[in-house]
């Protein structure tokens, strides 16, 4: 989003694929050239929690973001707390002066920002609460697809069209926006590159489903990866859907696949997916990958479709079950499966 949202005249360097981690982060810092205006790095926990220091003391950041809390690769931190901490230790390596930005709906909220505290010039908080420095008044939904997005700062309130109506996501662009800020551009030249923020592959992509065999229906592929929270967030999405290229959804379709990196929590955090998954409307359930038979397990069994561990014999039961106005949500982890192929092979049908 940030890259998308720097001039066009910028001449930016940013991390590419996964290259985040205390190998990744050197990598891509090894490929910055003396001609970058910014360079936007993202740095994963893994590279965050390294006994001889965080990665960040190498990146020096003039901004750093803490984008969410919560549990996701559990081996390493097995608490909130814990995942908090590790987190802050991007802020240790800000430089002198340098910018932290902190949202406000996460856990251990007061924790994040006494550890910004001890190395930021400024810290800079982000949300919709009434001590956000960068406040969201409101996100209305658009007529023609996203939503319209009204954001208030010190003296000042700017108006944006973000291009997806997911709560998720308008957080993620409030961050960016307040980023961008705090690096020195203009506000309102951002806002009107809102609308064309470019969302990476299988990241909330929103298309037109079309069979051989005439079927018209909307796939939602969020196949990217899956953490506890970003299952939530699609099941949020899903449950306030309200349009379809070809007219209302008449069914919700999930196709979830498991979540990795949890551990001895894996159990627990995967049946935890069952109260928004029944919230979100969904009305037929095609698990992908072992660990999703726990959440199985804690679904009505009138909206239990089969199971599979192999991508192209679930694609090929949707084939034979999709009708006119499916809405089907594609979300899970692509990591040591061939997950990530059920979007394209649905694409083929």
């Amino acid at each position: 989003m940030l890259r998308d949202l720097l001039p066009e005249r910028a001449r930016v360097h940013t991390t590419i694929d996964n290259y985040n981690s205390r190998v990744g982060v050197p990598a891509m810092l090894a490929n910055l050239g003396p001609d970058v205006d910014v360079c936007i790095l993202e740095m994963a926990q893994s590279g965050l929690w390294m006994d001889r220091g965080p990665i960040s003391l190498v990146a020096r950041p003039h901004v750093a973001i803490v984008t969410e809390i919560g549990l996701s690769q559990t081996r390493q931190a097995s608490t909130l707390e814990l995942t908090a901490a590790y987190k802050s230790r991007i802020f240790l390596g800000l430089e002198p002066g340098g910018v932290a930005i902190v949202p406000d709906h996460i856990p251990c909220l007061r924790q994040v920002v006494d550890a910004a505290a001890l190395t930021a010039g400024a810290i800079w908080v982000v949300g919709s609460g009434p001590d956000a420095n960068v406040r969201m008044l409101d996100a209305r939904p658009e007529p023609g697809g996203g939503c319209r997005v009204r954001v208030a700062v010190p003296e000042r309130i700017y108006e944006y069209l973000f291009p997806v109506e997911s709560a998720g996501l308008v957080r993620n662009s409030l961050l960016a926006f307040a980023a961008l800020l705090a690096m020195g551009f203009d506000g309102e030249a951002a806002c009107a590159r809102m609308p064309r923020v470019r969302l990476p592959a299988s990241v909330m992509q929103v298309r037109a489903l079309r069979t051989q065999a005439g079927v018209q229906a909307t796939l939602i592929d969020d196949s990217w990866n899956a953490e506890v929270m970003s299952m939530r967030n699609a099941m949020e999405f899903v449950r306030t859907w309200q349009r379809a290229d070809n007219g209302p959804v008449l069914r919700k379709i999930g196709v979830l696949g498991r979540i990795v990196n949890l551990g001895k929590d894996a159990e627990a955090m995967h049946r935890s997916l069952a109260a928004p998954l029944l919230a979100s409307g969904i009305g037929h359930l095609v698990t992908h990958g072992d660990e999703m038979r726990w959440l199985r397990e804690e679904v009505p069994a009138e909206l239990l479709g089969p199971h599979f561990d192999d991508a192209a014999q679930l694609a090929l039961y949707l084939g034979g079950v999709l009708r006119n106005g499916d809405l089907v949500l594609v979300k899970g982890d692509r990591v040591g499966s061939d997950f990530g192929s059920i979007p394209g092979l649905l694409q083929s049908l």
